[in-house]
Formats: structure tokens, C-alpha cells, sequence
């Protein structure tokens, strides 16, 4: 393999060279000097290799945080005012579970399917916050009024 040639060039030389160019071309001579010029890329050019880094990194956040948030995408609850909470809820073959915190008013509680049917708890214990729904598979609007008088919408989509 042949060795590559290094060359230097004296900077003074260099500038002197840059601005002869320029004179040829008819443009004005730079007061800046060709070191100046270089050192402005070189600095460009870290500044776009960090960039790159920043970029590289959220598009890694981006593509990993679904592995550290999960969420439940049959159940969806629709609570502007936190004064009452589930505070967990389960999905069995035939009923829904869900256990309520906060002022819900438990003797009004009711769902909606999606051909307007109306269901009612089989359970709405107050002492306990337990709310047992039947299920049968379709979609449920379930209304869960407060003794405040606001009306709490919970979501809970068809199962396949």
C-alpha cells in the first residue's frame, strides 16, 4: 500500500492564497482569517454530531417508554372532577368489578350499550364501593353519578 502524502501549508500562506482567489474572482478579500474559517466548521460540526446524539436518544426513549407503560385499553374513565375514583376494576366472563372511592352516589349508578339498552348493577354496595355490572361481551357507557350532582362517564369496549 503506498503511504499518504501529508501536506502543510503555512497559514499566512494559506490566507494569502484564499485571498488571491477571491481577488481573481473578483470578489472583496475576507478579513477573516482561513484558520478562523476553519475553526467556525469544525465547531459546526460538533454541534450537529451532539444534535444527532440528542436526537438518536429521544428516538430511543420514544421506542422503549410503551414497554414501561401500560395501559388498559378496554377501560377508559372519564373524570374531570377527582371526586370519585376507581380504584381498581376487574373483567370476568360474565360481570364487571369495579371498586369506587369518593362521593359516588352508588343507588344511581347505570350503564348504556350501544343499541341504548340500560343496565343495571346487580351490586352497589356503598359501605364497601364495590359495583358488580353483568357483561355479556358488548360495549358498556357506565354512568356513575356523584351526590355532588356531576355524572362521571366510564368506558369499556367490546372484547374479541
Amino acid at each position: 500500500m503506498k503511504k499518504k502524502s501529508n501536506y502543510r501549508l503555512d497559514k499566512e500562506k494559506a490566507d494569502e492564497m484564499l485571498n488571491n482567489i477571491l481577488d481573481t474572482c473578483n470578489l472583496p478579500p475576507t478579513s477573516d482569517t482561513l484558520e478562523t474559517d476553519m475553526l467556525i466548521h469544525s465547531l459546526q460540526r460538533r454541534k450537529i454530531f451532539v444534535f444527532k446524539i440528542i436526537a438518536i436518544f429521544f428516538l430511543i426513549v420514544a421506542v422503549i417508554s410503551p414497554l414501561f407503560f401500560k395501559a388498559d385499553p378496554s377501560f377508559m374513565l372519564i373524570n374531570s372532577s377527582k371526586t370519585v375514583v376507581v380504584a381498581s376494576h376487574m373483567l370476568y366472563e360474565d360481570c364487571f368489578v369495579m371498586t369506587l372511592s369518593g362521593d359516588a352516589d352508588f343507588k344511581n349508578i347505570y350503564a348504556k350499550k350501544n343499541d341504548g339498552a340500560l343496565v343495571y348493577p346487580d351490586q352497589a354496595d356503598s359501605s364497601s364501593g364495590v359495583v358488580i355490572l353483568p357483561y355479556n361481551g358488548d360495549a358498556l357507557n357506565i354512568y356513575i353519578p356523584t351526590k355532588s350532582g356531576e355524572c362521571i362517564q366510564a368506558v369499556l369496549n367490546e372484547t374479541k
